[in-house]
């Protein structure tokens, strides 16, 4: 009885064993080329914001003030007190899962300490 029961104890544990060497990988290569797509998509967007808001800078710089800033559909459009009008516009939202949430809100309360999303934190600005 002694034997039967190391047998059967032997090949289920072998059993266990052989099943568990034999699970496969998932294949990532669709969820990477997803994600550097949506990249490259964006990038073009972010790299016109960028020009706009260093062109911005510059003639800030060199003595012109945001006179207005307009709400689009599309983002914003701030105008200079030498007429020149740059247009920012709004990113993709972002993913998390499969719609986009807004991303974290950092605020400076009147008390001068961080806030995180309306919470107040231990960090004093």
């Amino acid at each position: 009885m002694n034997k039967k029961f190391i047998s059967a104890l032997l090949f289920g544990a072998m059993t266990i064993a052989s099943t568990s060497t034999f699970v496969s990988c998932k294949d990532y290569d669709d969820d990477i080329n997803n994600l550097q797509e949506q990249i490259d998509a964006n990038v073009a967007a972010i790299d016109a914001n960028k020009k706009a808001v260093e062109s911005l800078q510059n003639s800030i710089n060199n003595g012109s003030v945001i006179t207005d800033v307009t709400k689009t559909d599309n983002g914003v459009i701030v105008t200079l007190s030498n007429g020149q009008k740059y247009e920012l516009t709004n990113g993709a939202d972002g993913a998390k899962g499969e719609k986009g949430e807004p991303g974290t809100v950092w605020t400076i309360g009147e008390d001068g300490y961080w806030y995180q999303d309306g919470v107040k934190t231990n960090y004093y600005a």
